[in-house]
């Protein structure tokens, strides 16, 4: 996850894990160092393996995905009205109080800033959507059948059968 390595920064600099803090320590960390390099730091991890990646929220982040032939962009989308119950059962510290305020700082990631989050632009970019508006087990099933449909275009993509 990208937002695990901000959180790695957040911490080095002994702030709180707030939304805000992550927000504006990756900002810094972008105009310092390139709008791609939490990108470039989880690609160096995960080298060639097969995984997932989340959190991507700026376009030069995405630019560095996209070099890889068999990168998929999914965006998982749910009303905001549910996101927020989610959020409030995870009780993450820092996570928003209110819906109002969820708002609020969604907006905040909606920059046309290239060193802050883009997520509006990520969103924009996705291969394919889908709708995580009902149970874990529906999602389940849909994440199933994506890759189901998915994996022999990936296969074939990267020469295995």
């Amino acid at each position: 996850s990208l937002s695990n390595e901000v959180r790695k920064e957040v911490l080095k600099k002994n702030l709180n894990l707030t939304r805000e803090n992550q927000i504006k320590i990756a900002n810094q960390i972008r105009k310092i160092h390139g709008s791609n390099y939490f990108a470039k730091r989880v690609i160096e991890k995960i080298k060639n393996n097969k995984c997932v990646v989340t959190s991507i929220r700026n376009e030069q982040e995405l630019i560095e995905f996209r070099k890889f032939d068999d990168f998929i962009l999914l965006n998982i989308i749910a009303p905001v009205e549910e996101r927020f119950d989610r959020i409030k059962q995870r009780k993450r510290y820092g996570d928003p109080k209110t819906l109002k305020e969820l708002k609020k700082k969604e907006q905040q990631e909606q920059s046309d800033n290239p060193a802050n989050q883009q997520l509006h632009i990520i969103t924009k970019s996705a291969d394919i959507i889908i709708n995580n508006d009902s149970t874990l087990e529906i999602f389940e099933k849909k994440i199933n059948k994506f890759l189901r449909d998915w994996q022999p275009k990936l296969s074939k993509k990267n020469g295995f059968n």
